[in-house]
């Protein structure tokens, strides 16, 4: 998780995931959340699962 001392502007997001393959688990979900003040989060995107191993 990053956390930045001032508001800031997202224009894109890069995530790694695992490998995937036989006996893997699935990827997780993942979603990028924001906060006003870093208690109470809400979702911002949901960043779906790929092949590629960046989403």
């Amino acid at each position: 998780m990053s956390e930045f001392d001032e508001l800031a502007p997202v224009a894109s997001v890069r995530l790694g995931q695992p490998q995937r393959g036989f006996g893997v688990p699935p990827v997780p979900l993942a979603r990028l959340e924001a906060s006003n003040d870093g208690i109470t989060f809400s979702p911002v995107a949901d960043l779906p699962a790929s092949p590629w191993p960046v989403r």
